[in-house]
């Protein structure tokens, strides 16, 4: 090797050596450097507790990013109007690697009786305060029963009938919020619809914002399944909560298990159950909750009472009879410390077993993806004797396809903007549900004073409301949030209206924009291609809450036809859809109308080209599938049924109104496929720390390659 080589040989070295040293510094550095966070309780996994009671707090952390000796916590409690802090005790603190636990003791405080109270858990570490918003809740009332709304498979962000699954979230959320009778919301799974993607919880955690009331959630298979676990864990936990858990509500034991990855509790799960309830056997009324369930939807209604080794095998769900000896097992525990219910989703269907005629196995239907009859919530009630019993939805019975809420009876859209908060409301009679009153949570803006308005769209009407109370709440950032409560009578509840809390110098004439129409495909065959119009919007005084689109089409014979659609939002309200389905036309006009709260509008007409045929076509039916559910001047839906292709694709069918000039046409029901026009892209998991360290990997890895190269120069 000539001088130069050995110089560039020697420099390569020197440069490998540093690079060594500072990548492993720097990653011993960032590593110490992610501050932990406090995973549970959580938002959607709540503590639930009295006064006097104690808790584990989990966080997650590399080794040195919690200093017990420094430990404190509190709790920010929303007790009658403001936050009261409640001081803990730190009774314990033990590290399993990256997880932290700490023991937390709540002092025997008074608190008023008749509510539960949401309170942010708030742990100092190091000089600074880890906050997990909304994840205790106090209470000091009799708990003889407990009002259960349970949901399942949000699918986050899948289109629905009322928009996508963040609008029917956000009607559960507003229901849950508003009926006395119910206590806590459990979730059994599928809350993503992908696995790993912590995009979409994010959604959900934002249609869950307003829930004042604990959440309880276990994950499905949309949540873990096809990712390893570590990802799974590392996504899921933060995002929602502890993968398993169980919580002790006086004489109430609440078990959450998992079956994502298969569709079965493991093993070990089995042990975590029994030891559980071992050690919890002086609770009367347990319920386990999980995502998969154990029986098949077609076993809806039968009473199983055979021993337990003579259950028959095809009573089973897939997943369960593929590890028999799992479910048996499971059975086995149910039976031996008297489980009282059972909750799982995951079919998209309503079912009831009773099992041995002392356990309950109810199956909840989908909130927000494709459903069998209609998107759903089940309201249960179970009384601290073990007693659970299921409400059926009026007309239905245990063995009816679906006996649970039809969630799209109640029309409820909420959104925030900087000077104001806003709800739109139209609830349906036929939701089926005997209401005396419903409180109303809306969000104060962040600045400014403000007024509460309610508007009454059936006359027009805007009338200032005093709020029934105001609450604050210690946000996750460490902000204040303030919320009013509104009260609505029985008399005012089935009327269409709006509710907004806003600064009071906002200007509520400003008119929404609709900024784009744009057809799809840009000139459809007649009487072959389904139109599909998307709208994008811009706020007025607030965000665009209804779209009305009425397309006027010419058909061969010159007459003129008008067909009527209410178009589905995006989860955020910035863009809507409607689909018409294939029409018979040589020409037509799309006229589309925006509103916002406060009733001012923008209207916008775009020309349709049709493509020319060269043959004569066999006139069809003129019929358009609209995306509307309820209409602001009435409470009646349309008849929604909806059914999936091989990819899961929603398709709707729906019955549609039309008003024509000339010669009756006949009209059908269409399919077309429901789709959003705001769909959030999958985030993968790289962040600083990650691209800086492959970097430097990449840079030692290429010096090494370059150094055997020149070595092997060298050599011959």
């Amino acid at each position: 090797m000539g001088r130069s080589g050995s110089s560039l040989y020697s420099l390569l070295l020197g440069l490998l050596t540093v690079l060594s040293i500072l990548s492993g510094a720097y990653l011993a550095s960032s590593q110490l450097s992610v501050s932990p966070e406090i995973i549970d309780p959580s938002y959607s996994v709540a503590q639930i507790l009295k006064p006097g009671s104690w808790f584990l707090a989990e966080l997650r952390g590399p080794p040195g990013s919690i200093d017990e000796t420094s430990l404190s916590a509190y709790l920010a409690c929303s007790i009658e109007g403001r936050i009261s802090n409640i001081s803990l005790t730190v009774s314990g603190y033990t590290r399993d690697g990256n997880k932290h636990i700490i023991n937390l003791t709540i002092p025997l405080t008074s608190i008023p009786q008749g509510s539960m109270y949401p309170c942010s858990l708030v742990i100092s570490n190091k000089g600074s305060q880890l906050i997990s918003e909304r994840s205790v809740y106090l209470y000091n009332k009799s708990l003889t029963r407990l009002g259960i709304m349970h949901i399942s498979d949000v699918h986050m962000l899948l289109p629905t009938p009322l928009g996508t699954a963040f609008q029917t979230l956000t009607s559960a959320v507003f229901l849950a919020n508003a009926l006395s009778d119910v206590d806590i919301v459990i979730n059994t799974g599928d809350t993503s619809d992908r696995p790993g993607d912590s995009e979409l919880y994010r959604y959900y955690r934002a249609g869950v914002r307003m829930l004042l009331k604990p959440l309880l959630a276990a994950p499905g298979n949309h949540d873990g399944s096809g990712i390893s676990p570590d990802l799974f864990s590392s996504v899921y936990e933060p995002s929602v909560g502890k993968i398993t858990w169980y919580r002790r509500i006086e004489g109430y034991l609440i078990i959450g298990l998992d079956t994502s990855s298969t569709g079965v509790i493991d093993k070990s799960q089995l042990v975590f159950l029994e030891n559980i309830l071992r050690s919890n056997i002086d609770a009367k009324t347990k319920i386990v909750v999980f995502h998969h369930p154990v029986f098949r939807a077609s076993a809806r209604g039968i009473y199983i009472d055979q021993p337990l080794a003579s259950v028959p095998s095809n009573l089973f769900y897939a997943s369960w009879a593929n590890a028999e000896d799992i479910a048996r097992e499971f059975l086995r525990i149910v039976d031996t410390y008297n489980v009282s219910a059972v909750l799982a989703g995951h079919v998209h269907q309503d079912s009831i077993v009773i099992y041995k005629n002392k356990t309950i196995f109810i199956t909840t239907g989908t909130l927000g993806g494709p459903r069998s009859e209609y998107n759903a919530f089940r309201l249960i009630d179970a009384y601290n004797n073990g007693t659970v019993i299921p409400r059926l939805a009026p007309g239905t019975s245990l063995e009816s396809m679906m006996n649970s809420y039809n969630v799209e009876k109640a029309v409820i859209r909420y959104w925030q903007g900087d000077l104001y908060s806003g709800v739109f409301i139209n609830i349906s009679r036929d939701l089926g549900l005997s209401i005396s009153s419903m409180d109303i949570y809306v969000e104060t803006p962040k600045r400014g004073d403000v007024v509460i308005e309610r508007i009454t769209y059936d006359d027009g009407k805007r009338q200032n409301i005093d709020p029934l109370s105001r609450i604050e709440i210690l946000g996750g950032d460490g902000g204040i949030r303030t919320l009013y409560v509104v009260k609505i009578q029985a008399q005012e509840i089935y009327r269409a209206q709006g509710i907004v809390v806003r600064d009071k110098n906002m200007d509520i004439s400003a008119k929404p924009s609709i900024v784009d129409i744009s057809i799809n495909p840009p000139r459809p065959r007649p009487n072959l291609d389904p139109i599909i119009a998307s709208i994008k919007v811009s706020s007025g005084s607030t965000y665009v809450y209804r779209v009305e689109t009425k397309l006027v089409i010419t058909t061969r014979n010159g007459s003129s036809i008008e067909i009527y659609g209410e178009a589905l939002p995006s989860w955020d309200y910035s863009s809507y859809q409607v689909i018409f389905d294939k029409v018979d036309a040589v020409a037509a006009n799309l006229i589309v109308k925006a509103y916002d709260l406060y009733g001012n509008t923008d209207e916008k007409t775009t020309a349709i080209r049709f493509r020319e045929q060269t043959t004569t076509p066999v006139t069809t039916p003129i019929t358009t599938t609209t995306a509307i559910t309820t209409k602001t001047e009435t409470t009646q839906s349309p008849t929604i049924t909806v059914t999936t292709t091989q990819h899961g694709e929603i398709t709707q069918r729906t019955t549609t109104y039309q008003e024509q000039t000339t010669t009756p046409i006949t009209t059908r029901t269409p399919e077309a496929q429901i789709t959003t026009t705001t769909k959030p892209e999958a985030q993968g998991g790289w962040n600083s720390i990650t691209t800086a360290a492959i970097v430097l990997i990449a840079a030692v890895v290429l010096i090494v390659a370059l150094v055997i190269s020149l070595r092997g120069r060298a050599r011959s």
